[in-house]
């Protein structure tokens, strides 16, 4: 499957994933896809059993709620894994965000590095969590700024006190020729292998690329 989003700007170019294994995308703006997309992904998860009636429910409030949540937020693409390969589940959601509000002064120019140097200084300066797990990956012609966290929160509503640790990590990446930034947001509740869960999401996003940069590529190969 290949994800895209826009980046919020018609000139600017449509930032790609490559996503191997199963992935579904949720719709975000139009309410009647949306729930369609998140009833086939739990139908496809659960089944459609009548003594599973409950936790398709559960199962689609969990999604809807994360769904608006990203919408509200002016997401421009959600995806949610199910599993790596054939029988090898790996429950992960990417969210991938291009805040228009969010780009560096005219003064910094739009070299990249200098982009990326700009928003961790930021981010240090604010206390952004996780800038303590700062790392740098290059994807040639856009640098990426990768930030990891943790958050604890209840299984469900009717038992607080019962928990789950999500490993969130968030991977901010300059937009080849601007100054702007987009956001791809990876979430999964496999936080007990960390350092394996990090070495794929690096993957994906060394796999991701901007499609005018393919394009221009391909046109160059060409000739």
């Amino acid at each position: 499957m290949t994800g895209g989003v826009t980046t919020g700007e018609v000139s600017l170019p449509r930032w790609r994933f490559r996503l191997a294994g199963k992935w579904f995308s949720i719709e975000l703006n139009d309410d009647a896809a949306r729930r369609r997309s998140i009833k086939d992904l739990v139908e496809e998860q659960v089944g459609k059993a009548e003594e599973n009636a409950t936790l398709r429910a559960l199962m689609r409030r969990r999604v809807e709620t994360g769904a608006v949540a990203a919408r509200d937020a002016q997401a421009q693409g959600m995806f949610i894994a199910t599993e790596i390969s054939p029988g090898r589940p790996m429950p992960v959601t990417l969210t991938v965000y291009a805040p228009s509000d969010l780009h560096m002064s005219p003064a910094v120019g739009t070299a990249p590095e200098t982009v990326i140097s700009m928003l961790e200084k930021s981010f240090v300066t604010l206390g952004m969590e996780g800038n303590d797990t700062a790392t740098r990956l290059s994807l040639g012609q856009a640098e990426v700024l990768r930030l990891h966290r943790y958050a604890s929160p209840p299984l469900n509503e009717q038992a607080p006190e019962q928990t789950v640790r999500n490993l969130i990590v968030d991977y901010w990446c300059t937009v080849p020729g601007s100054k702007r930034v987009v956001l791809a947001n990876f979430f999964t509740p496999l936080s007990d292998i960390t350092n394996v869960m990090l070495e794929y999401f690096d993957g994906v996003v060394r796999a991701s690329y901007f499609e005018a940069e393919a394009q221009a590529a391909a046109q160059a190969a060409v000739v």
